[in-house]
């Protein structure tokens, strides 16, 4: 029964049919990783920017603010130097609280990481589901 040529025509049909099935996975998988590797490299350039350039803002803000209570302070030195070194200290203090306010805020909007390989990988599920 197996010199059968319509037997050895299913088999090989067959063979091929999952060669093909095994072939369409793994180029799915390779397209799925190749998203997935571009995806992190993004992220990690992204925030290596953001790091970089938050660093140097964080930095020329403060000295400038160091600088200006200074001489705001040298400014008023005989008359109020005390009630201009509260002042500053609470406005310093307010300004904070608002930007870590601020701050919270935004770091709840930025969408997740890997967004895109997850809805590629989401829609690849439903699309199987549906063929079944």
């Amino acid at each position: 029964m197996a010199d059968d040529p319509a037997v050895q025509g299913k088999n090989h049909g067959l063979l091929a049919t999952a060669s093909r099935l095994l072939a369409t996975l793994v180029s799915a998988a390779e397209t799925r990783v190749g998203i997935l590797a571009t995806e992190l490299q993004e992220e990690g350039v992204r925030l290596g920017r953001l790091l970089l350039i938050g660093v140097a803002t964080l930095f020329c803000l403060g000295l400038g603010i160091v600088l200006l209570a200074v001489f705001v302070v040298v400014l008023y030195w005989d008359s109020n130097r005390l009630a201009v070194l509260g002042l500053l200290s609470g406005l310093f203090l307010g300004v904070g609280l608002v930007c870590a306010v601020v701050l919270s805020i935004v770091g709840r909007r930025h969408k997740m990481p890997l967004a895109e390989t997850a809805d590629v990988l989401s829609r690849d599920r439903q699309s199987l589901e549906r063929d079944r």
